[in-house]
C-alpha cells in the first residue's frame, strides 16, 4: 500500500521538479531561508529516508553525516529524485 502511495505521489513530485527554473536556483523566499534549488534537492531526496527509517537502529539527525545533493537544472533534480525513489520502491515492495 506504502509502494502504491509513493508511486501516485511520484507523478507529480517529478513533474514539479522538472518545472523548477534553473534561473531560479538561487533565489530565497526570506533570508534564513534555503535557496529555491536546495529546497527542491530537498524533495528531490526525502525518498532517500525510506531505507534508513526502516532499517537503522536510530536517526541521529544531529550526528552531521549528512551531505545534501546538489542540482543545476531540473532535469538533475529528477535523476536525483528517480534514484531515491527507486531505492525506496525496491524496500517497500
Amino acid at each position: 500500500a506504502i509502494a502504491s502511495e509513493q508511486k501516485y505521489e511520484a507523478v507529480s513530485t517529478r513533474q514539479m521538479l522538472e518545472r523548477v527554473p534553473a534561473d531560479k536556483f538561487d533565489w530565497q523566499p526570506h533570508g534564513k531561508s534555503m535557496s529555491l534549488g536546495r529546497l527542491a534537492a530537498h524533495v528531490a531526496e526525502l525518498p532517500g529516508l525510506v531505507r534508513p527509517a526502516l532499517t537503522a537502529d536510530e536517526l541521529d539527525f544531529a550526528a552531521g553525516n549528512y551531505k545534501p545533493k546538489t542540482a543545476s537544472s531540473g532535469a538533475e533534480l529528477v535523476e536525483i529524485f528517480d534514484a531515491t525513489l527507486k531505492d525506496a520502491l525496491e524496500l517497500l515492495e
